[in-house]
């Protein structure tokens, strides 16, 4: 089959913006997951609260909110909640449900204590 040059171009042809790729050493946003993948020894920084306002409020009071570091100390068995230590050094058991709701950029314990030396 051929097409010819006169062939009339669709309207979807026109409308699809060129993509340009990036490559992966081009890409600068930092990869982010919800707390609730995080595992034991990791720390992340919040950098998404996705709550009514009140709850939201309620996790930057207790130092689980934007910008926040916190580190995940242990996970519960059978869906059980995440034992997490803020910044200021308090422990807290957080609904994994509620985990999900907030996105951080996870690091290494081992690196947050080099960086902070």
């Amino acid at each position: 089959m051929t097409v010819s040059a006169s062939a009339p171009l669709l309207d979807w042809d026109l409308a699809r913006p060129a993509r340009a790729e990036a490559a992966p050493s081009q890409i600068t946003r930092a990869e982010t997951t919800s707390l609730a993948q995080l595992q034991p020894g990791t720390v992340g920084a919040v950098v998404d609260v996705a709550l009514d306002a009140d709850l939201a409020g309620w996790l930057e009071a207790i130092g689980i909110g934007r910008g926040d570091r916190v580190e995940v100390l242990r996970r519960a068995a059978f869906g059980g909640p995440i034992h997490l230590r803020t910044h200021t050094g308090g422990e807290f058991a957080v609904d994994r449900a509620l985990a999900r709701c907030i996105r951080v950029e996870a690091s290494a314990a081992g690196e947050e204590k080099k960086g902070a030396a």
